[in-house]
């Protein structure tokens, strides 16, 4: 039985080796393959990577094999993506070689051979070129809607009415996700701007963890009655003694009145806690505790003495203490430039701006500003809102996907073959989440996205025909919770359905899921919910892509018919599924399953499958029906879109549909596109989504920079993406 004990050894250990051979019995040097990935960060998410095999995966693969073909602890197995999904495929089988040896192992004698077959070869569909310029412009637009969201002036705290960025938050986030190391501020090798801040630090967690003690102990200050910083605290302190298991809120129920307290933020921290330990759930097995015998006073002071040594020594914990330095200016803008060089996440010498800045003549707000446009600085380093996106492009007459793409992305190189331990703990800590696939695993709300299919279901089923026109008074009453249109105070007027979908007017569709429901003579949510429901599942919506990747289900909405016209309510899709929606619209009614898999050929050249396209199911609708959906898609664009946009100057006729899902109200909307073209004969469907990304302008946006790649490079030249398009719908 081999065991590999070194691998990638040097040549002159190969040479000490092989000279060697006779004192060295049993060693052998043997040359293997090894994975390398081209282009890793811009196809990581579709091919995936390999990695030793698990015991309990050799278990499970091992059960269906031959002897022969058995996997073996040395081996490599795919561990995500397609290298995991088609393995057995790729793998090839093994060969035989039976040896006689003598007593030093020395090969005396080949009685039997057999050649190993090489894995079959797979083509996908992915347009490599498209994938990387849909991955960089997504950089780059998330990237612009950053810049026109952060600001020098004074921010509203109330994150619901302003949710600009303050650059303070900038700062901050370079720190928090580890863009910056707050750790190396102590090092022995630490640089002078780097010194200074650790100077700051110590002396601002002191005094903090000094305040937080003297809270702890006498204070009876309510959560609310706090000022940012201390409630910051607080909140911290509660969650890591929930993480570490100190604290058991499995003792206190949720309808607990001291707990409803503390959560509401009428009482204090300290309080609620003392009130905790006399419940007995605060588990005392980490506290220094002098004797068998204490009342619940020594519990909560030995509780306090583990919170106060426990921060003094909490890297979380320090970056927030830096968070409020920052914010009053304790620690400079200009001070974490320095630290960037110091530190080498940027490098001085090359840096043209460098020298601007260290003469005072470009600002720090101005120089963060300017990383940030050049990318040298990326949205995924700074994990603020929006870092994150998605794009897939179709082939709408068959499903094949030309390119899918989530940022940020990974090199998979560094996962593969063996585990780069520094690069992988960084990826796990990473408050971006590089690993995820978005475009498969991320469900949004669809928003207004999901019209088309309102539309479809409303006529198909009687509650609206092709010349309905419904009045827009602003908000819509007729639901038992009264839901405003966008444009609230104001109204639409009277409209139909081709302009409904061009402006987005939330009150026409909220009409249509009313009368999906019965209207006002035998109203029934259940049984409006029950056609749209039909309709998704029409669309794909009810089922998974059919990409051959993991992907998670989707959620079609089970509540409040009236929202989930609008694409409310709880429904809940991935870009792929969106995609597959879209595709069906373009092309008039087929339902393909998306595919990555274009062919498999053996190692001879011969094919052994060839994509199918499998038809999922049909959308069996009038004509009409289907022109009339089309024309307020090419409204939307054409009419609703400012004119010089690039979307709107390239030498082909784009359709498509805005989308705006607001998940959480103190950070911005989700940002959604689903389109295609040319509207006169379909080609392509892209479908972007910018999770957080404010307005579904900006997802339009870059949309636009996809069709000008695939139709009109030449418009590229001059353009470039704003990152502050506002739409609403």
């Amino acid at each position: 039985m081999a065991v590999t004990i070194a691998v990638d050894i040097s040549d002159k250990s190969v040479a000490d080796i092989n000279e060697n051979s006779a004192d060295l019995m049993g060693m052998e040097v043997v040359v293997d393959s090894i994975r390398v990935y081209n282009d890793s960060e811009y196809f990581a998410h579709i091919i995936g990577y390999i990695g030793a095999i698990s015991p309990q995966e050799m278990e499970t693969q091992n059960d269906e094999l031959s002897e022969k073909n058995k996997y073996s602890s040395s081996d490599m197995i795919g561990k995500t993506g397609l290298e995991q999904k088609y393995e057995s495929i790729l793998r090839g089988t093994n060969g035989i070689e039976e040896i006689y040896v003598d007593n030093l192992g020395r090969i005396i004698e080949r009685t039997d051979e057999e050649d190993s077959e090489a894995g079959k070869d797979i083509y996908l569909t992915i347009d490599s070129d498209l994938q990387k310029y849909c991955y960089d412009t997504l950089e780059k637009e998330i990237a612009s809607v950053l810049l026109a969201n952060i600001t020098d002036e004074a921010v509203d705290d109330d994150k619901e009415k302003d949710k600009r960025i303050p650059v303070s938050d900038v700062y901050y986030a370079l720190f928090d996700n580890n863009a910056l190391d707050i750790t190396h501020l102590s090092d022995e090798k630490a640089g002078t701007y780097e010194g200074i801040v650790n100077q700051a630090l110590d002396a601002s967690r002191k005094y903090a963890l000094s305040a937080i003690s003297s809270y702890m102990k006498a204070s009876n200050t309510s959560v609310e009655d706090m000022d940012d910083e201390y409630k910051a605290y607080m909140e911290y302190i509660y969650s890591v003694l929930s993480q570490n298991e100190i604290y058991n809120n499995k003792k206190i129920a949720s309808t607990d009145e001291t707990y409803k307290k503390y959560i509401s933020g009428e009482i204090a921290l300290a309080e609620y806690l003392q009130y905790a330990v006399n419940q007995g759930a605060i588990d005392i097995s980490s506290f220094d505790l002098s004797n068998d015998y204490y009342d619940s006073e020594e519990i909560y002071k030995a509780l306090v003495e583990y919170i106060i040594g426990y921060l003094a020594d909490d890297v979380e914990f320090d970056k927030l203490v830096m968070k409020y330095m920052i914010k009053s200016e304790q620690v400079s803008g200009e001070e974490i430039i320095h630290i960037l060089f110091e530190q080498k996440t940027l490098d001085m010498k090359q840096d043209k701006d460098y020298a601007d800045f260290a003469s005072g003549k470009l600002s720090a707000y101005n120089f963060i500003r300017k990383k940030i446009n050049l990318l040298e600085i990326t949205p995924a380093q700074l994990a603020l809102d929006p870092c994150e996106g998605s794009v897939v492009v179709t082939d709408v007459n068959s499903g094949e996907i030309l390119a899918l793409v989530s940022y940020p992305s990974y090199d998979n190189n560094l996962l593969t073959n063996s585990v780069d331990p520094q690069y992988y703990a960084k990826l796990l800590n990473d408050k971006t989440k590089p690993l995820y696939n978005r475009a498969t695993q991320q469900r949004t709300a669809p928003g207004s996205t999901y019209k088309m299919l309102t539309t479809i279901a409303g006529v198909e089923e009687g509650a609206i025909d092709l010349d309905t026109e419904i009045e827009d008074e602003g908000i819509f009453t007729k639901d038992n919770t009264p839901a405003k249109c966008w444009i609230a105070p104001g109204n639409h007027g009277t409209i139909g359905i081709e302009e409904a979908l061009e402006v987005s007017c939330n009150y026409f569709f909220y009409e249509v899921g009313y009368r999906l429901g019965g209207g006002e003579n035998h109203f029934s949510d259940s049984n409006g919910l029950e056609k749209l429901s039909k309709y998704a599942s029409l669309f794909g919506l009810d089922s998974n892509s059919g990409v051959e990747l993991e992907e998670i289900a989707p959620k079609v909405s089970d509540e409040t018919v009236v929202r989930s016209a609008i694409g409310q309510g709880t429904n809940s899709y991935t870009p792929t599924q969106l995609s597959r929606y879209v595709t069906t619209v373009a092309n008039s009614g087929t339902c393909y399953d998306l595919s990555l898999i274009k062919e498999i050929k053996n190692i001879n050249g011969d094919s052994t499958f060839e994509n199918s396209h499998t038809i999922h199911g049909k959308v069996e609708i009038d004509d009409h029906l289907w022109d009339t959906v089309h024309n307020g898609m090419r409204r939307v664009v054409k009419d609703h879109t400012d004119k010089e946009m690039l979307i709107n100057q390239i030498n082909v006729n784009v359709a498509g549909k805005t989308g705006t899902a607001e998940e959480n109200l103190l950070r911005p909307a989700h940002a959604l596109f689903v389109s295609y073209a040319p509207f006169e004969k379909p080609q392509i469907s892209v479908t972007s989504v910018i999770p957080y990304g404010y307005s579904s302008g900006n997802a339009e946006e870059l949309a636009g920079f996809i069709y000008a790649y695939y139709f009109d490079p030449k418009k590229l030249e001059n353009a470039s993406v704003t990152g502050n398009v506002n739409m609403a719908d």
